[in-house]
């Protein structure tokens, strides 16, 4: 067995003892400040992230090269009913990122809403092109409902037919592939993709009323 050697004589065990209290006291002061600091820290953050749009704010102000930061500040904005301000945020983060397709496809619903319908389908094409597999159907439904808002039936049932490809499963892209179908007076193709709609989803009662109607009609 080691030997241990106390420096200063020989001590009792109670004076040994205090020795180790008396040590251990500035590990526990530390400790209490080391507490106190992640406490304020945490209050801060909780202030600074009171919602969604004081978090990202944060982020863009502690990051403000990060283009998804922007986004997400946007899509804050716009929940909170401030557009204009979600339109610098969105044209920052494509500015940031010009191949960021969510950015390009949140700047496309913005200019919709607004009738700014050329510049929502200019967006909505960047967002295709650039985005993957996993948004692709919600672009090509974002592009398709544009298109036939400006009057550009073929357009659209081209962008419909593109995000079906990706879920050839979705009622609400067969019943407006049906819708355009019968718009351009072709009832056989609509009923077509109404029926198609119905057997997917015997809930979507649009499609139904619109099927029924046609079958009457012919």
């Amino acid at each position: 067995m080691r030997k241990v050697e106390v420096i200063g004589g020989q001590q009792d065990g109670r004076s040994r003892m205090r020795e180790r209290r008396s040590k251990n006291l500035p590990q526990h002061i530390v400790l209490s400040f080391i507490i106190s600091a992640l406490s304020i820290t945490a209050f801060h953050r909780n202030i600074i992230w009171k919602d969604n749009l004081s978090l990202w704010k944060d982020v863009t102000i502690k990051s403000p090269s990060n283009p998804r930061g922007h986004n997400n500040a946007g899509n804050a904005h716009k929940e909170n009913g401030q557009k204009g301000l979600a339109l610098i945020e969105y044209e920052f983060a494509v500015k940031l990122k010009p191949s960021f397709s969510d950015a390009h496809n949140n700047l496309g619903v913005l200019y919709k809403e607004e009738g700014l319908l050329d510049e929502a389908i200019n967006e909505y094409i960047l967002a295709a092109r650039y985005s993957s597999i996993i948004h692709k159907k919600v672009i090509y439904e974002n592009l398709g409902t544009a298109f036939s808002e400006k009057g550009l039936v073929g357009e659209a049932l081209h962008s419909y037919k593109e995000a079906l490809k990706i879920d050839p499963a979705n009622s609400d892209i067969l019943y407006n592939i049906g819708f355009l179908y019968a718009k351009l007076g072709l009832p056989d193709m609509a009923i077509k993709f109404y029926t198609e709609a119905v057997r997917v989803n015997p809930e979507d009662l649009g499609a139904r009323q619109e099927l029924e109607r046609l079958l009457i009609a012919r």
